[in-house]
């Protein structure tokens, strides 16, 4: 689909909006709309000879397709010049970056930098992974598979211990630029994390550190049932002994670690 449909249409409903981070919303009720709108786009419904001429569809994660404008990305090349840079900066600092509808005069050209709300944001770094996987030039394909599945595993987790929020189903498309950018790192940088000793006592802190997160809820958390603890409990050290499994050289931890506690 046409991620700025998708943008536009979702800031205008006025339940979720444009808005600030709302952490008493949760995530189930964000997601189905989002796939609502995945399904059912204006662009999903032009004839298919202009689909081929108008898009560009760019598979992210086997669970995601998004489909980008070829105007758009020719938008996108021409007025976000970081996309194109030789030295990459990470997505945070990219947003931060990056030209603001001021910096330009032509309307069309306001109106696609107007990336300010948060699901504008989710559009801004899901084109930083398409413009950087191409720089990447589609390789380490386990390596970013394994990083999305890390990252998504940390972000379940507090989404899980926040008791959910839209924070958290934001995070589940931003983590593709976050991955990608640790793919750049492994590929432009890999020797950097080419340590020799093992890894284990260094992966048993940070584990038994989101482990305990865990045993704290269960003890002191008053607005979950006793009965949903354990559920809830049992689900996240299932996720954690996954994330464990995944973390498996100084790479992996270092971007986990980096990623927790940056993001959360």
């Amino acid at each position: 689909m046409n991620i700025r449909m998708f943008s536009s249409f979702l800031c205008a409903l006025s339940l979720f909006g444009c808005q600030s981070y709302d952490t008493s919303k949760n995530e189930e009720q964000i997601k189905p709309i989002r796939d609502t709108i995945y399904k059912n786009s204006v662009v999903k419904k032009l004839p298919i000879e202009n689909i081929k001429n108008q898009d560009v569809i760019q598979v992210f994660h086997k669970d995601d397709t998004i489909r980008f404008s070829k105007k758009r990305l020719e938008l996108a090349t021409k007025l976000i010049p970081t996309f194109n840079m030789a030295i990459v900066e990470s997505p945070d600092v990219a947003y931060i970056d990056r030209p603001k509808p001021l910096d330009v005069n032509n309307d069309e050209e306001k109106d696609f930098l107007s990336f300010g709300c948060e699901v504008c944001k989710d559009d801004y770094f899901l084109m930083y992974a398409h413009f950087l996987k191409n720089k990447n030039r589609g390789e380490e394909a386990e390596c970013r598979e394994r990083l999305i599945n890390i990252f998504r595993l940390i972000n379940e987790l507090h989404r899980t211990l926040n008791q959910g929020g839209t924070y958290f189903s934001h995070q589940h498309y931003r983590i593709y630029a976050y991955a990608e950018y640790a793919v750049y790192l492994k590929i432009y940088y890999g020797e950097d994390y080419e340590k020799k000793y093992p890894v284990t006592l260094q992966k048993s802190f940070f584990i038994n550190s989101l482990k305990q997160l865990i045993l704290d809820d269960e003890k002191h958390n008053k607005e979950v049932l006793q009965s949903e603890k354990k559920r809830r409990k049992s689900k996240m050290l299932e996720n954690l002994t996954d994330l464990n499994k995944l973390i498996s050289d100084h790479f992996y931890l270092e971007q986990s670690q980096k990623f927790n506690y940056k993001q959360y």
